[in-house]
């Protein structure tokens, strides 16, 4: 008996290579950063640089302002990838940061647009992630670091979305969010735009 391929899963497999080889090539190294962590050998990608998002702390009187990045990776063990969002909280003033209530990142809300998308805290080790270094750069002495699993379906509602805006567990629903420093982010679209091409290479029958 003859072994054929379902018509509708034939054309579904040539829709996703041909977006995948309709991105460039390049894309790789021109918009990501990749490399191999030296200690645990995994691979990971990452955006060029994390977004940063602000807003002032009334708790403070508005003269704090409270800082935080955010940036997605893949972590690739051995075939195995994984998507994260990487958040570094910076801590500007610890003296003044003791007398007032701290955001609680043990849940991250990130606002695309009107979208709620929502991301229990997979860890605040990055070593469980097999990652030895901090992914982006550090701004200030002290960072408090956490990681999110994401989808990719997620991460593409994020990178299409306008405007992003972020706010933590212990955020009042009348307190002004987490808003980007500059507009747009195009380092998390070209970083999702990667990932989607590596996704749709792994679903063809030669990367099986």
């Amino acid at each position: 008996m003859r072994n054929t391929i379902p018509r509708t899963a034939l054309l579904f497999t040539i829709l996703l290579l041909a977006t995948a080889l309709m991105t460039p090539a390049h894309a790789a190294e021109d918009d990501v950063r990749s490399w191999i962590d030296e200690q645990t050998t995994v691979s990971v990608t990452a955006q060029k640089s994390a977004l940063t998002f602000f807003r002032r702390d009334m708790q403070a009187s508005g003269k704090l302002v409270n800082f935080i990045d955010l940036g997605a990776l893949e972590v690739n063990q051995a075939g195995k990838r994984r998507l994260y969002l990487c958040l570094l909280e910076w801590i500007t003033d610890p003296v003044r940061r003791k007398k007032r209530v701290v955001d609680d990142f043990s849940t991250l809300t990130v606002w695309a647009d009107d979208k709620e998308l929502t991301f229990p805290r997979h860890t605040e080790d990055r070593s469980t992630l097999h990652i030895s270094d901090m992914p982006y750069k550090r701004h200030t002495y002290n960072v408090l670091e956490s990681y999110y699993e994401v989808s990719l379906e997620q991460l593409v509602t994020m990178s299409e979305a306008k405007t992003l805006s972020i706010t933590a567990a212990n955020h009042p629903a009348d307190a002004t969010p987490y808003r980007g420093v500059t507009k747009g982010h195009k380092d998390l679209t070209a970083f999702t735009t990667e990932a989607v091409r590596i996704a749709a290479l792994a679903n063809t029958p030669a990367a099986k």
